[in-house]
């Protein structure tokens, strides 16, 4: 099941502009979902803060270069999440010994998650097999990611408010009641630029705001070779997470 940030709903509903008691449970639907979608969008876990395992044990020695995470000068590789808070286990595993490496020698680029520390024996790490558990991930949801998502759900809900008085899916621009009749409709995805919104037809225009989060890192190389999974995700304790 997946984790979502902590929503302040209160917040939400008046940038939104929702006063519909019973529109809530449609709300909290429609988060889950947008949120998916930046994820799936950015390639990135992102928020809250959680414990994430990635794990290169299954990897064969002899092609490691080939098939390891991706791999810069200065033989360091880069951990699937960030930014990184701190790294709390590091395991280097061989044919037939675990060896624990202490996590506070691991030098590492919190922004980024490029490990470029601890060798063991000489071999840099980016040539070992190892698992690492660390923190990483964003406390709250970035302003401007917040800004992108209530222009969204407030495209959104105006349709779910105007659906009654659509004909055949366009929206009454505007009306005059006379001895003819006449009435404009406009598409529903009036202001939105069509090549833009082509490229994602929830997001539209605002995937320009997420491009700046995108891990463009996380689709190079051969699928598989990282093994990556969510330890525990700790929810803030308390009042739901500030955005504004």
């Amino acid at each position: 099941m997946p984790t979502y940030p902590t929503w302040d709903i209160e917040a939400i509903k008046d940038d939104i502009g929702m006063t519909v008691p019973a529109d809530e449970p449609w709300l909290n639907r429609r988060l889950e979902g947008l949120w998916a979608s930046i994820r799936k969008y950015t390639a990135r876990y992102l928020c809250p803060v959680g414990t994430f395992v990635d794990d290169w044990t299954n990897t064969h020695e002899e092609r490691l270069a080939f098939s390891h995470p991706p791999i810069s000068v200065g033989n360091s590789i880069f951990l699937t999440q960030f930014p990184v808070l701190s790294i709390l286990k590091c395991e280097i595993v061989t044919t037939s010994t675990m060896t624990e490496i202490d996590p506070a020698t691991i030098l590492f680029d919190p922004r980024t998650g490029q490990l470029k520390g601890t060798q063991i024996g000489g071999t840099p790490m980016s040539m070992l097999n190892s698992k690492i558990t660390y923190q990483a991930g964003l406390s709250d949801v970035p302003l401007d990611i917040y800004e992108a998502m209530i222009g969204i759900l407030s495209k959104l809900y105006a349709s779910r408010q105007q659906a009654g008085g659509m004909v055949n899916g366009m929206q009454t621009n505007y009306a005059r009641i006379d001895d003819v009749g006449i009435m404009k409709f406009i598409d529903p995805d009036y202001g939105f630029d069509a090549k833009i919104a082509s490229l994602d037809p929830i997001m539209g225009p605002y995937i320009a705001i997420l491009d700046g989060y995108k891990d463009w890192r996380n689709k190079i190389g051969i699928a598989g070779a990282s093994q990556f999974s969510i330890v525990d995700v700790p929810f803030k304790a308390g009042a739901a997470n500030e955005h504004r």
